[in-house]
């Protein structure tokens, strides 16, 4: 039996959507989604932050695994904390999202895997 997580989460205010948000990456998904939601609704970042934040994840097995790309800083507070950290297995899910700022629009695919992304206005199709 394989078993996989989904991930999509919708924000909406009213009946206005202001935040989509997804990832690839198995296991790993929930933790980036809900670094994603935190980072937008907490703390107002802009998709771009989001999506190149550092990624924290949870395994299964315990402990953190940390993007190579975490500051020695915050590396040191974690274990300071008595956090067991692992920065030398870098895999993480890749978020994409959708957020509304007002009336602008922002989308990104996160840069540490290959794609992006596009906003296209109603009716146009995407380029080749």
């Amino acid at each position: 039996l394989r078993v996989t997580s989904a991930a999509p989460f919708i924000v909406t205010d009213g009946e206005m959507v202001v935040l989509a948000v997804g990832a690839v990456g198995g296991w790993r998904m929930p933790t980036a989604v809900t670094q994603a939601l935190i980072g937008r609704l907490a703390f107002t970042r802009s998709a771009a932050e989001i999506a190149s934040d550092v990624r924290v994840d949870v395994p299964p097995t315990g402990g953190l695994r940390l993007d190579p790309h975490a500051s020695a800083e915050l590396v040191a507070d974690l274990a300071k904390r008595g956090e067991v950290v692992d920065k030398d297995r870098p895999s993480f899910a890749a978020v994409q999202l959708v957020l509304r700022d007002g009336e602008t629009l922002q989308a990104v695919a996160d840069p540490r895997k290959p794609g992006g992304a596009e906003l296209l206005s109603a009716g146009a199709a995407a380029a080749p």
